[in-house]
């Protein structure tokens, strides 16, 4: 018999006794003391040997073996305290996730700068991408660019104490120099400028508020909110200046309505926006819009705005309407009013609200027709004549890459405007195409003649529309941009001419 210590098993090797030779059909068997206990040094007690375990025999190796044998009723304990077990770290989850729950309780971090608290938060990275931007800001303000350093330390605290970012500005406000303690003035949650006195600017408020008449219903359009707070010492104002930092003008995104066809340039110039901006802007926008598009712009408005309402009664015009009656037979351009027209007269009653003394909005309560409008007829020539109106239009869509004037140690008798090849050119006014072909330097040009003194010219085409002879219209494509002849690349050559003598075609178009 041996006692295996790796496996901790008890083996048997029989000799003659319980060897059987083929021929003889004898079996004998031989009892294990039945309370045999068996241990391992340094173990537990494995327990009662007939109770745990069953001996084998081999007939071919002729060796015996203790197999264990499973106990239902301790797998059963087992199965029960693991169960008791898992339950009760269940419940104690369930405990203290309902006392997070109940309480309002979160995970977050309090932020150390220099080792001094400001604030608690649970999302860092938008801390620290926070922290970065009013860094820059302060100190671009106070001209502080010390690197302060930045520490972390996990905390349990109820979500009502996690800090906004309006309060952890001031408690790191708090750590620069050059700030001082003062009154702002917000404006829809907009910083708008600050004074040492809250009456300084309580008193500028009112001024503005009451300057429009009627005080009882004048109020601001805008949330006007003032706080106490830590402000740096150059957002700081005095006297009169407070008034003119609160009807100062922003910027801000609005929506332009087109009033008539209209270019891409000429509507960047009357915002004084980047045509790449307002591309930015209204992605998918063609070079010009018909009246009634509306386009996304950065407008001028005020800071404040004050709304005022009033009840009126009395007459007023009905504004007479307008009829417009072409004629084939009439040339282009011209017109004339064939019935003058008149303003009506009504009496009326209504409610009108006014922003900044303007009038935005108005409920007609009574209105009662005294006299009826008379239409005003205006016929107009839809006939082509060749003949110029004398307002240009900008012939292209494009950047302006060369100017009129000397270039190069020579006069460039034009303007060059970038563009993509194939960008429509269109005719800058009426005329009638003196020439359209290959001329030297040009490559393919089209020259109108307006019929007014005034020539245009178009050169370095890469593709010709209109043939000699032809009546065009204003805005009509009568070429593609090109890079034909004597050119660096795609663009279009545009030159006006008086008399044949160069001008400069800036001055006709700029404003356009």
């Amino acid at each position: 018999m041996r006692y295996n210590l790796r496996t901790g098993r008890l083996g048997f090797k029989v000799g003659k006794l319980m060897f059987f030779k083929k021929s003889v059909k004898v079996q004998k068997t031989f009892l294990i003391a039945p309370k045999l206990t068996v241990r391992r040094f340094g173990m537990k007690k494995i327990g009662n040997i007939i109770e745990k375990c069953k001996i084998l025999f081999n007939k071919k190796s002729q060796l015996t073996r203790i197999k264990p044998v499973a106990d239902a009723v301790k797998i059963f304990n087992l199965v029960k305290h693991v169960a008791l077990y898992t339950t009760a770290l269940a419940v104690m989850c369930f405990i203290v996730y309902g006392s997070f729950m109940s309480l309002n309780l979160t995970v977050a971090k309090n932020v150390l700068i220099d080792g001094k608290s400001v604030g608690a938060v649970t999302d860092i990275e938008q801390f620290k991408t926070y922290y970065s931007q009013l860094h820059e800001e302060l100190k671009d303000n106070l001209g502080d660019s010390k690197i302060r350093k930045v520490s972390y330390l996990p905390c349990i605290t109820f979500n009502d104490s996690v800090d906004d970012q309006y309060t952890l500005k001031q408690n790191i406000m708090s750590l620069y120099d050059g700030v001082i303690n003062a009154y702002s003035v917000y404006a829809d949650g907009e910083f708008v400028c600050a004074a040492l006195e809250k009456t300084d600017l309580e008193g500028a408020l009112e001024t503005i508020r009451t300057s429009y008449g009627n005080v009882d219903t004048a109020t601001f359009v805008q949330n006007i909110e003032i706080k106490n707070e830590l402000v740096t010492n150059n957002s700081i104002r005095f006297g009169k200046n407070i008034n003119k930092e609160l009807l100062s003008n922003k910027k801000a995104e609005g929506v332009y309505v087109a009033t008539k066809k209209q270019s891409m340039w000429e509507i960047a110039s009357m915002f004084g926006m980047s045509i790449d901006k307002l591309e930015t802007m209204n992605p998918g926008l063609l070079s010009s819009v018909d009246e009634g598009t509306q386009i996304n712009v950065i407008k001028s408005v005020p800071v404040l705005s004050v709304q005022t309402s009033a009840h009126v009664e009395g007459e007023f015009d009905i504004a007479c309407a307008s009829e417009v009656v072409y004629d084939k037979t009439m040339a282009k351009g011209k017109q004339k009013v064939t019935v003058a027209g008149e303003n009506g007269k009504q009496f009326v009653k209504k409610d009108v609200v006014f922003i900044n003394g303007e009038e935005v909005t108005e409920t007609i309560h009574e209105k009662t027709v005294i006299k009826e409008p008379v239409a005003k007829v205006t016929v107009v020539g839809t006939k082509l004549s060749g003949v110029g109106t004398g307002s240009f239009i900008r012939p292209t869509y494009g950047s302006l890459s060369s100017r009129y004037g000397t270039r190069w140690n020579r006069q460039h008798q034009g303007i060059d405007i970038a563009a993509s090849t194939g960008t429509d050119i269109v005719a800058a006014d009426d005329g009638v195409v003196e020439f359209s072909g290959w001329e030297g330097g040009y490559g393919n040009l089209v020259k109108l003649s307006h019929g007014n003194g005034y020539t245009t010219y178009y050169g370095h085409c890469s593709k010709l529309l209109v043939k000699k002879g032809q009546v065009v219209e204003k805005g009509q494509v009568i070429a593609k941009v090109g890079s034909t002849g004597r050119s660096t690349g795609p663009h279009l050559h545009f030159e006006v001419r008086l008399n044949n003598v160069p001008q400069n075609p800036l001055q006709f178009i700029s404003s356009n």
